[in-house]
């Protein structure tokens, strides 16, 4: 089997106001790019509904979604994003 795309939709985020740091959280990998943008703007329209008033910047792409504070973003902020990586065969020589 040659090398394989896959695409996985990945959840960061922090609010320093509420000591929170979150670890990323991995939500799927996909085979299919279309299956995972799907995945992620259904995350990010359930991400967008339970962010409360601090949050009052949005941005996005092809293959993110992000809301966070104006002029704070590293301080409060949630993101979706689609990563693209190989899955490497252990079977098969370099």
């Amino acid at each position: 089997m040659p090398n394989t795309t896959i695409y996985t939709v990945l959840l960061t985020g922090v609010d320093v106001d509420r000591e929170f740091f979150p670890n990323p959280e991995v939500l799927g990998s996909y085979l299919s790019l279309e299956r995972a943008r799907k995945e992620m703007w259904r995350m990010a329209k359930e991400e967008d509904e339970i962010a409360d008033s601090r949050y009052n910047g949005r941005d996005d792409g092809d293959d993110f979604w992000m809301a966070f504070r104006e002029g704070e973003a590293s301080s409060l902020f949630t993101r979706v994003e689609v990563l693209t990586s190989q899955l490497i065969d252990d079977n098969v020589s370099p």
